[in-house]
C-alpha cells in the first residue's frame, strides 16, 4: 500500500514539474534564443545600418508570448538613453525595427528632415534646471521620453516627460521657452510635489 502511494506521489510530482517547466518556457521563452536575437540585431545594426559599437549602449534579448511577437531585442543608443528601440524578426526571419518611437534612430522617419538638436537642448536644459534646484539625475529623477510637440514636425519644438523618484504618480512635462531655457510646462495626476511656479 505504501509503495503505491509513493509511486503515485512521484508521478504527480513529475507531472507537476513538467507543467511548471512548460509554463516557464511559455512565459519566458528559451534563454538561448535571447543571445541569438541579440547577435542578429547587433549584426544588422553594424553591417546593414553602419552603426559603430561605441554608438550603442546596450542590446538585450527578450521574449513575450503576447501579440505573437515572440523574441525581440531592445536597443538603447548612447546619444538617446531615454529611448528604448525594439527590433524583431519579420516573416522572412530578417531583423526589422518594430516600434512607434519617434527618435533620431527611427528608421521609418529617416526621410524627415527634423531638427534633432531640439531633443539634446531640451534634455540639457532639464538637467540644468533641476540641478539648480539641488536635484540629481541618478538620485532624484529620470527622463522618460522626449518627443516633438507635433509628432512629425519640429516647428513647435520638443517636449520631455520626467519621472521623479519621490513622486511616481505625477506626470511632469518640460518644454523650452523663447530664451532657450527648459521649464516645467505641466504637471498632472498625483501630488505634483515638484511643481514649478
Amino acid at each position: 500500500m505504501c509503495m503505491k502511494r509513493k509511486k503515485w506521489f512521484l508521478s504527480l510530482t513529475a507531472v507537476g514539474l513538467c507543467i511548471i517547466f512548460l509554463a516557464m518556457y511559455f512565459i519566458f521563452g528559451n534563454p538561448l534564443h535571447y543571445k541569438v536575437i541579440e547577435k542578429d540585431t547587433s549584426d544588422y545594426l553594424h553591417t546593414i545600418k553602419g552603426y559603430k559599437q561605441k554608438e550603442i549602449q546596450s542590446i538585450t534579448g527578450k521574449y513575450t508570448p503576447l501579440y505573437n511577437i515572440g523574441y525581440y531585442a531592445t536597443v538603447v543608443y548612447k546619444d538617446e538613453p531615454y529611448f528604448t528601440y525594439s527590433y524583431t524578426y519579420d516573416n522572412n526571419k530578417k531583423i526589422i525595427q518594430d516600434n512607434g518611437i519617434l527618435g533620431r534612430h527611427t528608421e521609418s522617419f529617416g526621410n524627415l528632415n527634423l531638427n534633432w538638436l531640439l531633443f539634446d537642448e531640451l534634455v540639457e536644459g532639464i538637467h540644468t534646471n533641476l540641478e539648480e534646484k539641488g536635484l540629481s539625475e541618478k538620485r532624484d529623477y529620470s527622463i522618460r521620453s522626449v518627443q516633438f510637440i507635433d509628432i512629425d514636425n519640429d516647428k513647435n519644438g520638443a517636449e520631455a516627460y520626467v519621472n521623479f523618484k519621490k513622486d511616481k504618480e505625477s506626470d511632469y512635462s518640460y518644454r523650452m521657452n523663447s530664451e532657450g531655457k527648459a521649464y516645467q510646462y505641466n504637471c498632472s495626476n498625483g501630488k505634483c510635489i515638484y511643481k514649478e511656479k
